[in-house]
């Protein structure tokens, strides 16, 4: 790989690297804020999506394809990648009353929450089946955490066994689809 085409996939995905190196970084300054500030790393989650939704405003009216085909950039992957930051935002935003009445006042919500919501950027330039399992994986783990995150709640932690069981199965018939597709085309790519 040249240098030309390295710099070509990461501007591919400029906005999901940064947000995922956001999410790190804000895993561990959340260590450092006092519990009851928790409402401060709901204020970075907002600023990590605002810079990755300016790096998808810059990217309107490219179309490149990256990393041997797997994913590509086009007016559509931009739109759906903005829509994702946009929603992302309200859901901090309804989050952060919701958690901070009912107790559940932690900073690995909003960490969650980038975190899928990288894998949701990820499937919207998703040009390759594996890259949309991978995606359709990064996406849900968290959810399957988010879903349980009130762990006195008998409820909850219900809600999340089933959804992880139900997210198991389904996956795997995604991949058995991809792995029919690949025995018969001898190839991935979606196009």
């Amino acid at each position: 790989m040249s240098i030309n085409e390295l710099i070509a996939n990461t501007q591919a995905i400029l906005p999901l690297a940064v947000l995922m190196l956001w999410a790190c970084i804000l895993l561990l300054v959340d260590l450092f804020i006092p519990h009851e500030r928790k409402g401060l790393t709901a204020l970075l989650a907002a600023l990590g999506l605002v810079v990755a939704l300016g790096l998808v405003i810059l990217q309107i009216g490219r179309e490149e394809v990256a990393f041997n085909g797997m994913v590509s950039v086009d007016g559509f992957s931009t739109f759906l990648q903005a829509l994702f930051l946009v929603s992302g935002l309200a859901g901090i935003a309804l989050a952060y009353d919701y958690n901070k009445r009912m107790g559940l006042e932690r900073g690995e919500y909003y960490i969650l929450m980038l975190l899928s919501i990288g894998g949701m950027l990820l499937m919207s330039m998703a040009d390759d089946l594996i890259i949309v399992f991978v995606a359709l994986e990064w996406l849900s783990i968290p959810l399957y955490i988010l879903s349980g995150f009130d762990r006195d709640n008998v409820k909850s932690e219900e809600s999340a066994l089933k959804y992880f069981l139900l997210g198991a199965y389904s996956g795997g018939f995604v991949l058995y689809g991809t792995a029919l597709i690949f025995g018969a085309t001898g190839s991935t790519s979606l196009a």
